[in-house]
C-alpha cells in the first residue's frame, strides 16, 4: 500500500487460491528485490525463497549469512 504495507495480500492468502503463483515461482531461477522490500521480507519469519538466488539492489551492502542472497550496488543496466 502507500505506506509500504502488504496487509492487502491477506485476503488472497486466506482464500487458499494460489492464482498461479506456485507455477510461476517454479518457472523462475532468481528473484530481484529493492533493499526496503528485502528488509520487509526478513520480518515475515524464515527466508521464504530458499534455493533461489535473490538479488537485492541498494546503495549499501548489508550483512547476511544467507547463501541465496546477493547484494547489488550497481544500477540495473550495469548489472545486466
Amino acid at each position: 500500500d502507500k505506506d509500504g504495507g502488504v496487509s492487502w495480500l491477506d485476503e488472497y492468502a486466506a482464500s487458499g487460491e494460489s492464482y498461479g503463483y506456485h507455477e510461476f515461482y517454479e518457472s523462475i531461477d532468481a528473484l530481484v528485490f529493492g533493499k526496503n522490500t528485502y528488509e520487509q521480507v526478513l520480518t515475515f519469519g524464515p527466508w521464504p525463497y530458499p534455493g533461489k538466488t535473490s538479488y537485492i539492489f541498494g546503495h549499501h551492502m548489508l550483512a547476511t549469512d544467507n547463501k541465496d542472497v546477493e547484494f547489488v550496488t550497481v544500477n540495473i543496466p550495469q548489472f545486466m
